[in-house]
């Protein structure tokens, strides 16, 4: 199920039994070695992933038990004595010590990507342009027209926030996936309306083309973006940066921390509205008069 992991799986068996049972002086210790090598990789293949599950501990339990390992104590160098352990109770402490292992990993990894985010959101806080912000915002609260949020991929889910979230402050918006504005979505644009771009690249083809066809239609265009100078952020009246480098994200780009700094331009944006239009609870209320904010907004 997992070819790729196998030859990792007959190393680390090899390298457990040079350790606990030394290197092998004769033809029977040397087959040995290489069975038992060959029975973790085997191991390895009954599930999907590089992790060992239980039906691959019992496996092993079933197959390896007539081996024996001696491992020399490390705690206390005086005994000379060699300890004679069971393959079950090897792998049960094996097993043990990768869990834990794996443990303080995942706790480093999620530490790791939480501090990556404050200190993004810290440079963004120092860096931003307020005054840009500002800018939209009165833009957005000018429209006399719809608002229109689009973007493709993960930028495309937080547009669909966007719309949603100044839909309820009473904003009249809605959310055209990017590749839907070449098959008829065009016809919805008029004179009067503003059309709002998420993109972290700022270069991403499908917009750069909808966007050639969208300025013909006389509307504003404002975007959220990751890189100053895209092409995006030159082919719109307004333009927010949060500017973030791809090496600060997964494997030098996959989206995450820029879905962070977007949701925090976005957060900000929405907020200005708010106090620029003096919307209060009740007129929230209005829009949002269901689930549990419904209950908490409503006078009752």
């Amino acid at each position: 199920m997992d070819a790729t992991g196998a030859g990792d799986a007959f190393l680390g068996g090899l390298i457990a039994g040079l350790h606990y049972n030394g290197f092998p002086d004769d033809e029977d210790k040397m087959r040995k070695l290489c069975e038992v090598a060959n029975i973790v990789a085997s191991a390895n293949l009954m599930v999907l992933g590089g992790l060992p599950e239980k039906q691959s501990r019992d496996y092993l339990q079933s197959k390896l038990e007539a081996y024996k390992y001696t491992i020399e104590p490390i705690k206390d160098t005086n005994i000379k004595t060699r300890e004679l352990i069971t393959t079950s109770e090897l792998l049960e402490r094996s097993i043990s010590q990768d869990i834990n292992a794996l443990t303080d990993l995942n706790e480093s990894i999620v530490e790791r990507s939480i501090s990556q985010d404050i200190n993004a959101l810290t440079d963004l806080n120092e860096s931003i342009d307020v005054e840009k912000i500002e800018a939209i915002a009165s833009r957005l609260m000018s429209c006399k027209g719809n608002v229109f949020t689009t973007g493709i991929g993960k930028s495309g889910i937080v547009g669909q926030r966007v719309a949603s979230s100044l839909s309820s402050i009473g904003i009249v918006s809605c959310f055209v996936h990017t590749s839907e504005w070449m098959h008829g979505e065009l016809g919805k644009l008029h004179g009067n309306d503003i059309v709002l771009c998420i993109s972290h690249s700022g270069n991403t083809n499908e917009l750069l083309q909808a966007l050639d066809h969208i300025k013909k239609r006389d509307v504003t265009v404002l975007s959220i973006v990751g890189f100053k100078d895209c092409k995006v952020s030159l082919a719109s009246d307004e333009c927010i940066c949060y500017c973030l480098s791809p090496l600060n994200e997964p494997l030098g780009g996959i989206p995450s921390t820029s879905i962070v700094l977007q949701e925090a331009v976005v957060n900000a944006l929405v907020s200005i509205l708010i106090t620029k239009k003096t919307l209060t609870r009740n007129e929230f209320h209005g829009n949002h008069p269901g689930g549990t904010l419904g209950k908490l907004f409503s006078n009752k």
